[in-house]
């Protein structure tokens, strides 16, 4: 039985909701739901009114959690709870014991958010919010009395360790399971699509199907692409490590069994009867608990695979293309596809090869140095233009750090004859800088870094985040660039609160998509390095001069003034002004005992002009 208690000593305006929650559990499932929709819109709204932000134009809970989590100010750990708890429109059309039981798990999620936010944000909270009989009571309190800025830090990093300290049991976690994949486009709710109830895959339906039987015992998730049997999903409680349990995937792949309308395809490959396999704990991925966090993922058609973690699911039709790819054929195709039709540079061929080298024997991360000026665009165009005809990759995404620069790479595309004295866009489907709508049929896209952020990280719509397997291939322009925070990054208004958080949210997006990532940069930093690894070809600007691709600069002309030459030198005896910043007033030292001399390094440290 859900309780509520500390929200009630902190704030019983709030906790009313909660109250009538529990109140119609059992009675009234779908009145105990929206109780808890609008308390999970209390928090959110008092959290908003705390921080000092206004209602966002869009008055949902969605762009409210967009707003917050721009900020920073909503531990992402958290934000699908809340998400969760908005779509309990999605209860009506259930069985009412289905119901009763969805509205008791729920009601023990909203607890957890509401003891999170009166821990969190309940000591800080003002007298009259403590009192308000009403959520609309208790936002208008808070707003009243405004917070000094370290008083908001100090419940924002309270609330953000208390986040990361939340655990889950299994079926609450199968909740944000349920949630996750139905963003990436499956059917999936573990209280209704289940094996024991009758639920079967349908031709053209994507559906994850819970508690499947197999020979070792029900599987927490079965994956099917219509009638196609593609994959196995292990569900731990969070906290628990996710890479260990792929065996248990793994076992439940050897015993896989069909019924109804069910097929395998392909494979079998060694002893597994079906290809992708996943495990997950709705942990959002997190370097630093890398085997406690993300979708771990495992292709066991071929044994050199190992298992990685993925940012997010991949959708039915993506892992059917992903199945439909050889791999191994198409790396022979690009290793005897000639280069004429491409009118490359040799050092452009080169790089080429040194890329398709290194993708062969397995590496995913690839970083070219060119010298500015020296066709990086044009052996970018290059590798696409082969991995695409020779079906490596399945569609590749072109990261550019501004609108112009895609513009520009845009117009590359379109003027460069290729085979047949046609342009890339007259071949394959390009889409151009930032335009939305991806069809089954583009091959490349162009975006920048920002607009990526934006659908990535801050959706207006959570169905409309990119898939991690949307691309196989990215390839970023100006790789360095993700390290400069300059202030073109501004037009796009999006919130950075200091370098430091744009790096991480840059780093972000490169690392989002389960794809090969390639980058293209004529000077690599050090935080380059550490995304892309070391340069597979460097082309410098000294090589470029001396085979004559590049013209050679002046040597600089420094100009030297009489002051930076000889300094300021008083001799003994002398009078020195000198000026005291405490007062602001000048004051001359008379008769000064010493000679005294300052170089050009004093100047603006102890001479003041």
């Amino acid at each position: 039985m859900t309780t509520f208690s500390d929200l009630s000593n902190m704030c019983p305006g709030l906790a009313a909701q909660g109250a009538l929650a529990t109140d119609a559990v059992n009675k009234k499932p779908l009145v105990a739901l929206e109780a808890l929709k609008l308390l999970g819109e209390g928090i959110v709204r008092s959290i908003m009114a705390f921080q000092g932000l206004e209602e966002p134009a869009e008055i949902t809970q969605i762009a409210r959690l967009n707003t917050l989590s721009n900020r920073n100010l909503m531990p992402s750990i958290l934000l699908p709870f809340f998400q969760v708890l908005n779509k309990t429109g999605q209860s009506a059309d259930m069985p009412s014991t289905t119901v009763q039981i969805r509205a008791a798990l729920f009601a023990r999620l909203a607890e957890r958010l509401a003891t999170w936010f009166a821990k969190s944000y309940g000591p800080h909270l003002p007298p009259a919010a403590r009192t308000a009989e009403d959520v609309d009571g208790v936002v208008k309190a808070i707003i009243k009395s405004p917070q000094n800025s370290a008083v908001r830090y100090s419940a924002r990093k309270a609330a953000a360790r208390r986040a990361i300290t939340m655990k889950l049991s299994e079926g609450e976690t199968r909740v944000l399971i349920d949630s996750q994949l139905q963003a990436a486009g499956w059917q999936a709710d573990t209280m209704v699509l289940r094996y024991s109830q009758g639920a079967r895959p349908e031709k053209g339906v994507s559906k994850a199907i819970a508690e499947w039987q197999t020979e070792t015992g029900p599987a927490d998730y079965a994956l099917f692409a219509g009638l196609d049997f593609i994959g196995f999903v292990e569900a731990k409680k969070m906290g628990k490590d996710v890479i260990s349990d792929l065996t248990q995937s793994k076992r439940y792949a050897q015993g896989a069994m069909l019924d109804g309308q069910a097929r395998f395809i392909g494979g079998p490959w060694s002893e597994y009867r079906v290809p992708f396999l996943f495990s997950t704990n709705a942990r959002p991925y997190l370097n630093q608990l890398k085997e406690k966090s993300g979708i771990w993922f495992l292709d066991v058609r071929f044994p050199t695979n190992h298992p990685r973690p993925l940012h997010g699911w991949y959708s039915a039709e993506e892992l059917v293309g992903l199945l439909n790819q050889n791999i191994p054929a198409a790396q022979e195709k690009l290793a005897n596809e000639s280069m004429y039709y491409l009118g490359l540079r040799d050092y452009q061929e080169k790089a080429v090869r040194k890329v398709e080298s290194a993708l062969e024997k397995g590496r995913d991360r690839h970083l070219i140095a060119m010298a500015t000026g020296s066709g990086k665009t044009r052996v970018a165009l290059g590798l696409i233009y082969r991995f695409i005809k020779t079906e490596r990759f399945r569609r590749i995404l072109f990261v550019v750090d501004r609108t112009s620069l895609g513009e520009q790479a845009g117009d590359k595309f379109k003027e460069t004859r290729l085979e047949e004295l046609k342009t890339f866009d007259q071949i394959y489907d390009l889409k151009e800088v930032d335009k939305t709508g991806i069809e089954p049929t583009t091959k490349v896209n162009i975006a920048t870094v920002q607009g990526l952020m934006r659908a990535i990280m801050y959706p207006s719509d959570t169905r409309d985040v990119p898939s991690v397997g949307q691309y196989d291939c990215i390839i970023i322009d100006e790789a360095h660039r993700g390290y400069t925070l300059d202030r073109e990054l501004g037009d796009d208004a999006l919130p950075y609160r200091d370098q430091n958080d744009y790096l991480s949210k840059y780093r972000r997006v490169i690392d989002y998509f389960d794809a090969v990532k390639i980058g293209l940069t004529a000077t690599p930093a050090p935080h380059t390095v550490e995304i892309f690894g070391k340069p597979v070809f460097t082309y410098s600007y000294r090589e470029a001069v001396i085979d004559g691709w590049l013209v050679d600069h002046e040597p600089p002309h420094q100009l030297v003034t009489r002051l930076a030459k000889k300094g300021i030198k008083w001799g003994k005896g002398d009078t020195v002004p000198v000026y005291d910043p405490a007062t602001g007033q000048i004051t001359n030292i008379e008769d000064i005992p010493d000679e005294i001399k300052l170089e050009i390094d004093h100047f603006n440290k102890l001479v003041v002009t």
